[in-house]
């Protein structure tokens, strides 16, 4: 669960290495009129409005439940080929997962801590029946994205600040906008970045995976049954959705360490919506002491949008913090050092061993700084 990323790391300390995309393919493109599954990739004023997607997870062998089972697959084959190849079982077992992947070692810590001894849980997604989710707050953001574009992208428009009091992290633009700024290369802003890549798709899928009974129709703007119109809120009760994602939430309550790592300017899954309220949970469990969590300053979910495609100066890499935090994990586990406590982790700075010497809160107090 985040091969290139973490792969060069972990082979070069040593440790034996699998990764699995949660144990499924990802996506292809299709057309809407011969694929029920299908979902638009981007918002209709976007120039790929037009191209739709199905990803497997949608089809009923592939839920997200699966990905909890497949991971446990997929550590069942590696410890085998260990054995077989060592004729021994490995002495520790970590879990490292991005994104949804950590959402998958949140569970597995939680459901399995028998077989695994830790985990790294970098920007996981956070799933609660009442809310925060994604079927929640993604649905806002698409429907204030367009009156946002339409104000000329004002920070003065009740778009901008209704985002802002969502939980959102500001608006921010490329410098400069460059072609390759994943399909927003003319205006580079990267809540459009986000729209066109992740907003909408991202909607839509988890719409087909958790509430098929809704009827979407993403070819009809005015249809009021797009990804924009869906709410969560008002459908949990009549169609039967808390036990839905019940069945996939992450309650906080670990029993293996767990050091949680997220951007502050994380457009996909804003950090006041998913890694504060996933913090919350694992102390209303009882389990701080098994928990570090930092968030790093004007982090992103994608980390390449700081540089190699779109220009984003203004944000900060998170992987050098992921290194960091698997390392800690391995001297908590290992050597009984228990990393260092809970903090923001500014702009251009490190985890540090002494964060109240240092004046730093848990969370950090603005999510963009200069």
């Amino acid at each position: 669960m985040g091969d290139f990323i973490f792969s060069d790391l972990v082979v070069q300390l040593g440790y034996a290495y699998a990764s699995t995309n949660k144990g499924m393919l990802n996506f292809f493109f299709t057309a809407p009129a011969a694929d029920a599954a299908a979902c638009r990739l981007s918002p209709q004023i976007a120039p790929t409005g037009a191209l739709f997607t199905h990803f497997y997870v949608d089809d009923p062998a592939d839920t997200i439940n699966e990905w909890f089972v497949r991971t446990l697959q997929a550590t069942d084959v590696a410890e085998m080929s260990i054995e077989a190849h060592y004729d021994r079982q490995p002495e520790r077992v970590y879990l490292f997962g991005i994104s949804n992947g950590g959402h998958v070692v949140r569970r597995m810590l939680s459901e399995f801590p028998r077989r695994f001894d830790g985990g790294v849980d970098w920007e996981g997604v956070y799933w609660s029946p009442a809310g925060p989710n994604i079927l929640v707050d993604l649905p806002l953001a698409l429907r204030n994205w367009e009156p946002y574009v339409a104000s000329g992208f004002s920070r003065r428009s009740p778009a901008f600040q209704a985002m802002l009091d969502a939980g959102y992290p500001p608006d921010i633009f490329a410098s400069p906008p460059t072609p390759g700024n994943t399909f927003s290369p003319v205006v580079g802003s990267h809540w459009e970045t986000h729209a066109n890549n992740y907003w909408d798709v991202t909607t839509c899928v988890f719409i087909r995976e958790l509430d098929p009974l809704y009827v979407m129709n993403q070819l009809d703007p005015r249809g009021g049954s797009d990804t924009q119109d869906y709410d969560y809120l008002a459908r949990r009760t009549p169609f039967h959705l808390s036990p839905r994602i019940g069945r996939i939430s992450t309650d906080g309550d670990i029993f293996r360490p767990l050091l949680t790592l997220q951007g502050t300017m994380d457009a996909l899954l804003p950090i006041k919506r998913h890694g504060r309220p996933f913090r919350d949970a694992v102390v209303a469990a009882g389990r701080a002491g098994l928990h570090r969590y930092y968030e790093i300053q004007n982090g992103n979910h994608i980390e390449r949008y700081r540089q190699s495609c779109c220009n984003f100066t203004q944000l900060e890499f998170i992987q050098a913090h992921a290194h960091r935090a698997f390392q800690l994990l391995v001297d908590w586990v290992e050597r009984g050092m228990a990393p260092p406590r809970s903090q923001c982790v500014p702009r251009g700075g490190t985890i540090v061993a002494d964060p109240g010497s240092a004046g730093r809160p848990e969370q950090c107090a603005e999510l963009l700084v200069d």
